[in-house]
């Protein structure tokens, strides 16, 4: 009798180191899992915006779409594919991510943009880059503007 109780006593021992290294384990979170962590990542060389800051977006093309993440933060998400309904017609648009809300420039992976209506459709982002701000799309539309002129002026008649 003596035995037996030692043999459970020692297995509930193993159980129970066994199970607080399982939750031990499962304690620690990923790099990017706090708001605080993802901040310091997001230092690092990436640019990063919460996911759930978005406040509003546009169609750029048929598979862009800026969205505002803050004052002065709008960045551009590249879609994988053309969405079937146009999103110029879209009157709500979620951007979902995992596995946090953190979403930082470059390929995309785990975001997509899901559209409203019957049957919501879900669109894989491909590339996230931060937008040209309205100042900087300006310029680039007044040197475009002017590189047009002197090459019309190049031509001869």
């Amino acid at each position: 009798m003596k035995n037996t109780s030692i043999r459970a006593l020692a297995a509930s021992g193993c159980f129970v180191a066994l199970l607080s290294a399982v939750i031990a384990g499962c304690a620690s979170t990923p790099a990017e899992s706090t708001p605080a962590k993802a901040a310091a990542v997001a230092t690092d060389d990436r640019d990063c915006f919460n996911g759930r800051e978005v406040s509003g977006w546009n169609a750029v093309d048929a598979k862009t779409v800026r969205v505002n993440a803050g004052p002065s933060k709008r960045y551009d998400l590249t879609l994988m594919s053309r969405p079937a309904n146009q999103l110029n017609f879209q009157e709500v648009i979620a951007v979902k991510s995992g596995p946090s809300d953190w979403i930082c420039t470059g390929n995309g992976l785990g975001v997509s943009i899901v559209t409203g209506g019957i049957g919501p459709q879900s669109y894989p982002v491909t590339n996230i880059v931060r937008a040209p701000t309205p100042a900087q799309e300006r310029e680039a539309k007044e040197k475009a503007k002017a590189a047009e002129a002197a090459g019309a002026q190049a031509q001869p008649n």
